[in-house]
């Protein structure tokens, strides 16, 4: 179910989500095709535990109109061209409000 128009209107930005497909002979990951999402990003300080368990401070949230799989290994980039980190991915799949926060450092 798509969000609703009051929500996507606040979504003023666009991210693209390319998943990791698998790494080369040297370690260097490869990515798939990209695809980009309505989004909005913004600035935050919160302490957040990376997927390696240690506590890092999440510098940008992003909030993705999509509930496709984003793995913390896969590259999202932001309306600035950066590609930080991903230290959280929460899906909410609900029938009124689906979609992706991800927390970057």
């Amino acid at each position: 179910m798509p969000l609703p128009g009051a929500i996507l209107a606040q979504m003023t930005d666009t991210v693209t989500h390319a998943p990791l497909t698998g790494r080369d002979e040297y370690g260097a990951a490869i990515y798939g095709a990209a695809t980009s999402y309505q989004a909005r990003v913004v600035p935050t300080h919160r302490l957040i535990r990376s997927p390696q368990g240690s506590d890092k401070v999440a510098t940008t949230v992003a909030w993705i109109a999509t509930t496709d799989a984003i793995g913390p290994e896969d590259r999202l980039t932001l309306p600035d061209g950066s590609s930080p980190a991903i230290l959280q991915v929460d899906r909410y799949t609900d029938a009124r409000l689906p979609h992706t926060r991800v927390f970057f450092g």
